[in-house]
């Protein structure tokens, strides 16, 4: 099993577009907070800086001085036609000059709106805005910010406050100003007017509990603030119309999970991935063919409709079904629905194909699926979270694991998700298989390919030993990237144990073989048992975070969990805390470390990073011989799962 570590998500991904395919659009893709759009700010709305440029403008209007005698404004257009002031001064709401020094002469700066020569006697000050200006010994000006503790310029001096002004205190590092201010008339200090209590605190240099005019959500409900600022008041219940509020406003809320960029959304691709077949012992252990299925969760408090299609809609062979999923219900949805009466769509060998399931739902819900659904005599299973349509990326690093013997591949899959045709181009880190339309590549080669909508690209190794891990995917549009194999073993190593009776150490086998060959350390053991199905949808780069909590999954013995780290920068290092006594590398783009240990930590990296967990084999667990069992009851689980204990040899759950 692969599994992810989350992280925030800085953007990373600028320095890889267009590195090797000229052709796709290299334009960064933009994340969106969803904070950014929760409150339409007024100036100044949350009241917790000191005074500025437009408090001084109070100050003068309430003194009934106007140091400024432009035309008024609110929008640039509005000056076009005043010779000399052609460009609007927001603050104050005038026609002026100038707004920086680039909107003047040279040997010229802006000075209160206006351009003034550089030229100046040495050692003088002066304000440009809040802004100190100094005149050095060769005439020209320095400007540099006033000190925290005087924050404001006023004639030429940096103040605590400008004179006569009403201001909300500053407030503590993530807290609310809680006191309305008046400065006094040197600038020097200020007096408390109002105090504020409650759920008010100071906004727009008055105590409320909102700044009037902004619209806001609580829940699903959507606000907006009162004209005196006293209360958020009730707008919209948006969950009673089957809506959800961002920003403030009822949307639809498939409509708002576009800004979210989550693994909660309204549109998923799914695909039966690649995996194992095996004939031994007289059997065919069949996992490849097995039920497939996708997992919904609603977590909304209203019901979801979800429908899972196949096929171009509108063409002969679309099928499509849906359900109702009940809020905070569940939904396991069998893929292809059995009365779609089709075979199964199971990935296989390189190709590219139309295999693919569509997942879409009128809300947000939560998807996994599950490869096969049940395990039941097939030995061979994983399961992945689906990224929502609206989460995906164009630039990815895969994650793998290496081929075993000519059967057992290591694989990528890309799914186009868009209308039209996307192109992508894929670098391989090992030798892969051809296919109908797919030529083979060589570890380092690029192949590049057109798909439409709904168009898998399968690409497998053909080598013992070949892991596409570090392979890099980009593409033109959106796409969907799964990483995986057919069936590996983790550790890559084997498990060297003791048997009973006896000083030598003996490599733990499979149930069927019992111990084989003698060994001195797990390095001596050439491959761990028993391989397993992995597969994980990978996180587009511009999603990868630099600081990651690995947790370690539930004990089942001596194993350690396998932990790989990816770069998708040069010059990347990483650290562990606490230390797990492994060396860390310089990392390149696309290079790897893996790494084991049997405890939680915090990685931290220089640079965006990918970082994958790998549950062990299971003969991984056993710290001797006599960690097997005599009789089923041994093999109860915690979870209340009865295994069977079969003789090999030496006996085993």
């Amino acid at each position: 099993m692969l599994s992810w570590q989350c992280s925030p998500s800085p953007n990373a991904n600028a320095t890889l577009n267009g590195e090797w395919l000229p052709d796709a659009e290299t334009g960064v893709d933009t994340k969106i907070n969803p904070k950014d759009a929760d409150v339409d700010p007024a100036s100044d709305a949350t009241g917790t800086g000191e005074p500025d440029a437009s408090d001084a403008v109070d100050a003068a209007d309430d003194a009934g001085e106007d140091t400024y005698d432009g035309p008024a404004c609110t929008t640039g257009s509005a000056c076009k036609s005043y010779p000399g002031k052609t460009l609007c001064a927001v603050a104050i709401k005038q026609c002026v000059e100038c707004l920086t020094e680039f909107n003047c002469k040279a040997g010229e700066d802006c000075v209160q709106f206006q351009c003034k020569s550089t030229t100046c006697t040495p050692g003088t000050t002066s304000c440009d805005g809040e802004f100190l200006a100094t005149c050095k010994p060769d005439g020209t000006v320095a400007t540099s910010k006033c000190p925290d503790s005087e924050p404001s310029c006023v004639g030429g001096t940096c103040k605590k406050c400008v004179p006569g002004t009403t201001y909300c205190a500053p407030a503590a590092a993530g807290g609310k100003s809680m006191e309305v201010l008046k400065c006094t008339a040197d600038g020097n200090s200020a007096s408390t007017l109002e105090t504020c209590s409650g759920a008010a605190s100071c906004i727009n240099k008055k105590c409320a509990v909102c700044a009037p005019g902004t619209k806001t959500c609580n829940g699903d409900k959507a606000m907006a603030c009162s004209t005196d600022g006293s209360a958020l008041d009730l707008v919209e219940d948006c969950a009673a119309k089957g809506l959800t509020c961002l920003g403030g406003l009822c949307v639809n809320p498939c409509e708002g999970d576009i800004k979210s960029n989550t693994y909660v959304g309204c549109d998923f691709w799914a695909v039966d991935l690649d995996n194992a077949i095996d004939a031994s012992g007289g059997q065919v252990y069949d996992a490849q063919h097995k039920q497939f299925a996708v997992v919904v969760s609603n977590s909304a408090p209203a019901p979801a409709t979800v429908t899972a299609s196949f096929g171009e809609k509108g063409s002969a062979s679309y099928k499509s079904s849906s359900w109702t999923v009940a809020s905070k219900g569940l939904q396991v949805i069998k893929l292809p629905d059995p009365s779609w009466k089709i075979p199964t769509q199971d990935q296989d060998g390189t190709n590219i194909n139309n295999k693919v399931f569509r997942i879409q739902a009128n809300q947000p819900i939560v998807a996994y699926q599950f490869n096969p659904l049940e395990n039941y005599q097939v030995f061979s299973n994983d399961a992945s979270l689906l990224l929502p349509t609206n989460s995906l990326g164009k630039q990815y690093y895969v994650l793998s694991r290496r081929q075993l013997g000519t059967l057992f591949r290591s694989y990528l899959t890309v799914v186009a998700t868009m209308p039209g045709d996307t192109t992508v181009a894929v670098k391989v880190t090992a030798k892969t298989l051809a296919g109908p339309g797919v030529p083979a590549l060589n570890a380092g080669q690029v192949g590049s390919y057109k798909l439409a909508q709904g168009q898998v690209l399968n690409i497998e190794t053909n080598q013992e030993g070949a892991d596409l891990t570090g392979s890099y995917v980009e593409s033109d549009k959106p796409i969907v990237v799964f990483g995986g194999s057919e069936a590996s073993n983790s550790p890559d190593t084997g498990n060297c144990i003791p048997k009973a009776g006896s000083s030598l150490k003996y490599c733990a086998g499979s149930s069927n073989s019992g111990f084989g060959q003698s060994c001195s350390s797990d390095a001596g053991c050439q491959s761990s048992c028993c391989a397993d199905h992995l597969e994980e949808q990978m996180f587009p780069v511009n999603t990868l975070g630099m600081t990651y909590v690995g947790s370690r999954l539930q004990p089942r013995g001596k194993e350690k969990d396998s932990w790989r780290v990816l770069a998708v920068q040069d010059n990347t290092t990483f650290q562990i805390t606490p230390s797990i006594g492994i060396a860390a590398p310089t990392l390149n783009k696309g290079a790897w470390m893996e790494f084991a240990t049997d405890k939680d930590f915090v990685l931290t990296a220089t640079k965006p990073v990918l970082l994958g967990q790998y549950m062990a084999s299971s003969y991984a667990t056993m710290p001797y011989e006599q960690a097997s069992c005599t009789s089923a009851a041994q093999c109860l689980s915690k979870w209340g799962v009865n295994a069977k204990c079969e003789s090999a040899g030496i006996s085993v759950c």
